[in-house]
């Protein structure tokens, strides 16, 4: 059963750069102000941090727009049903840009883009009692260890325009991004990146804001991949002791 939340109340992390200051600033907009706001005619850098797409499936608006939220942001923002999806949702990667999908009179031109990252975090557990692991729940005794592991899911969609009539530089263009499913330590990390970044230079490539977002994805990656290191070795030694 949907969940009849008024979008008034719901917040959301946001980091936005702004041209005429040359500088990011971070405030948490409600999600109304983000439907209502003609974000695409605002020259700068918009990074919007929504909650899990799980939870935003759920999320109705009241008053005379029932539409769920997912299908607001979709046509708002030429977010691909696919995206909301149970099979976009569990898909371990993939990549969809279009050219021209978004269209303003300020507008010359516009690129969007929609991805998914997932990865998985593999854990050693030695609390005792029942753990999920990956030969199903088991029931630890004190002092057992066995692997555990979690799911990470990063969904994202960036949106690129052109605009026109304005001032050479960072003026020119709009670069919105919504990232969804972060997990609480790399959404910290994906807002320092850009608080770190030069947003004068990210805003001109319609991909400028991919190349900031995968510096830290990369580094969670190389985390969660040398995080099978010390579980493998010692699944390896136990194996081996039985051999000799």
């Amino acid at each position: 059963m949907a969940q009849h939340l008024n979008i008034d109340s719901v917040r959301v992390d946001c980091i936005e750069w702004v041209p005429e200051n040359a500088a990011w600033r971070r405030r948490r907009p409600t999600v109304k102000d983000i439907l209502q706001t003609d974000v695409f005619s605002q020259p700068g850098i918009h990074i919007f941090v929504f909650p899990e797409i799980a939870k935003i499936e759920k999320l109705w608006n009241h008053g005379k727009n029932r539409d769920p939220l997912c299908n607001q942001l979709s046509n708002k923002f030429r977010i691909p049903q696919f995206f909301w999806s149970r099979l976009g949702w569990d898909a371990n990667g993939f990549f969809r840009p279009q050219a021209n999908t978004v269209s303003g009179e300020r507008i010359v031109r516009s690129y969007t883009s929609t991805f998914r990252f997932l990865l998985k975090q593999v854990k050693l557990t030695t609390k005792p009692g029942p753990v999920r692991s990956m030969t199903g729940t088991a029931t630890l005794p004190d002092g057992g260890e066995t692997l555990d592991y979690d799911w990470e899911y990063y969904g994202l969609h960036s949106v690129w325009t052109q605009l026109k009539g304005s001032q050479p530089g960072s003026n020119r263009y709009c670069q919105v991004l919504l990232c969804f499913d972060l997990v609480a330590e790399m959404r910290r990390r994906v807002l320092d990146a850009f608080e770190a970044s030069d947003g004068n230079l990210t805003s001109a490539s319609p991909f400028g804001v991919h190349n900031v977002f995968l510096e830290p994805l990369i580094e969670q990656y190389d985390t969660a991949l040398w995080g099978f290191r010390i579980p493998v070795r010692k699944y390896e030694k136990v194996v081996f002791s039985r051999l000799r």
